[in-house]
């Protein structure tokens, strides 16, 4: 049996006001060196058409040669995007449709967040045979080399929802890192490097994704954890350990680590620190600055991190609490203070909760705001914020496609809040009315006339401080 799995172009989606995770920077599908080390007597390719830029036909009659007997597209761009993914499936649809065109006659399946938590509407938007719900990275391979996969409880194809599979840390395989081994010319995971950054960032120019732990033991409410990534643990060190030497022997020289929480501080973690240490890989990583101290950033960075992304959020520590994040904003900034003295590249988000529906569902004061609204944080699935907003809108599952409009409406409503901060509520209140009940393709043309705006580059070099532009948290007068 044959199995090739395919990360689409994302490219090929032209959807508007593209959230920064539709369009991404290329990185290392690490779901597929999951898939491939899981698969006992199959014959496992993939291939990127992301990565190589390809077109859909062109995609399409690379993977037919193979003559496979699954294709598996993925709906998120790679294993980083699950928690944060497109709305759009565009890009899947439209591979789909070429692949059916060039007279594919065996099963496709398409895997990610979208089927995940809505696998009908997956099913129809996609147009493929199955889709698999949650975790690919043990069962996936397995079910596919059985005689009648197709009464696995995690594929769906339109008669039965099915279950979601889960897999924590442990259960992870030793990811097979050759599995592109034809081509690593994965840059390093790093957003919007300037050139002052790329001369510090140093001479890494080959990236590889890897995780440390899997899941989080905080409940932050918009966080696209739940189910896959909810249960938090720590990998075996000698998982974590093999995965390096594959990534040193293949010739990749960075390493970011998609865990969220790869910064805890625990003896797990001096050791992961310790093997990279030896390794002479550089390394990225996501974490919580309010975790992190001078020692602590020193040590990170004696152990090869050049780059840090960091989870700042939210504007005050009382809505911080209220939304499980739970982090105090003077020991993040003292977090980042201290990342910034010690390692090379350092980013940090913060996230605009002051968009009219969020205020409703977390109340918080609203005269304290940052002097530059960043861009919002979107409804995900799989978090309370997603749940809660489309509870809101009567919805009682998660809708992609009023999520997509939806992330249209608050990249509409941030630009307000930056070009016309004196504009009452209630206009923009009938303003969001009205562009929600428009029908989707009326809504994407309105979308489409305003300039895209992302938080990469520019926001990122405006974010000088935690606290603001100016090093202050302002006060602002929002009673209009």
């Amino acid at each position: 049996m044959k199995v090739h799995a395919v990360t689409p172009n994302w490219r090929s989606d032209l959807s508007p006001l593209p959230t920064d995770t539709l369009r991404p920077p290329v990185s290392f599908p690490l779901e597929w060196a999951y898939l491939s080390a899981s698969l006992k007597s199959a014959s496992f390719i993939c291939t990127d058409a992301y990565l190589h830029d390809l077109t859909d036909s062109a995609t399409a009659e690379l993977v037919l040669q193979s003559n496979p007997d699954f294709i598996i597209i993925s709906s998120a761009p790679n294993a980083l995007y699950w928690r944060c993914p497109p709305f759009s499936v565009e890009a899947p649809r439209k591979l789909i449709s070429a692949i059916r065109s060039s007279g594919f006659l065996g099963s496709l399946v398409v895997v990610g967040p979208h089927g995940t938590h809505n696998p009908e509407w997956a099913h129809k938007a996609t147009g493929t045979d199955y889709v698999w719900r949650g975790s690919t990275d043990t069962m996936l391979g397995p079910t596919l080399e059985l005689a009648a996969p197709a009464e696995s409880p995690y594929l769906y194809n339109g008669n039965d929802q099915g279950i979601i599979r889960v897999d924590g840390a442990v259960d992870l395989p030793v990811a097979d890192l050759q599995v592109l081994s034809s081509s690593i010319d994965y840059p390093p995971h790093a957003w919007s490097l300037s050139d002052e950054e790329r001369t510090v960032f140093g001479n890494n120019s080959r990236g590889i994704l890897l995780e440390a732990s899997r899941g989080c033991p905080w409940a932050c409410a918009y966080c696209a954890k739940a189910p896959v990534r909810d249960r938090y643990g720590r990998r075996p060190l000698d998982s974590i350990a093999r995965e390096v030497a594959q990534a040193v022997e293949l010739g990749y020289d960075y390493v970011f680590f998609i865990d969220e929480t790869f910064n805890i501080a625990s003896d797990h973690q001096e050791d992961v620190l310790s093997l990279l240490e030896r390794s002479g890989l550089s390394f990225g990583f996501q974490g919580r600055p309010d975790l992190i101290n001078d020692n602590r950033a020193r040590r990170l960075a004696s152990a090869g991190c050049v780059y840090a992304e960091l989870g700042v959020d939210v504007v005050g520590d009382l809505l911080s609490k209220d939304m499980g994040r739970r982090q105090h904003l003077e020991q993040a900034d003292l977090g980042v203070i201290a990342c910034r003295d010690a390692i090379p590249v350092v980013r940090f988000n913060r996230l605009n909760m002051s968009t009219l529906d969020y205020v409703d569902i977390y109340p918080h004061d609203m005269s304290l705001t940052w002097d530059i609204p960043v861009d919002p944080i979107y409804p995900y699935p799989g978090s309370p914020l997603g749940s809660a907003l489309m509870a809101h809108y009567g919805r009682s599952q998660f809708d992609w496609d009023f999520g997509e409009q939806y992330s249209w409406w608050l990249r509409m409503e941030v630009r307000l809040q930056r070009e016309q901060p004196s504009l009452p509520t209630s206009a923009i209140r009938e303003l969001q009315q009205a562009f929600l009940g428009m029908n989707k393709s009326a809504a994407a043309a309105l979308a489409g006339l305003l300039p895209t705006t992302t938080t990469t580059g520019g926001i990122h070099e405006l974010n000088k401080s935690v606290k603001g532009v100016g090093g202050e948290l302002h006060i602002r007068d929002t009673r209009s």
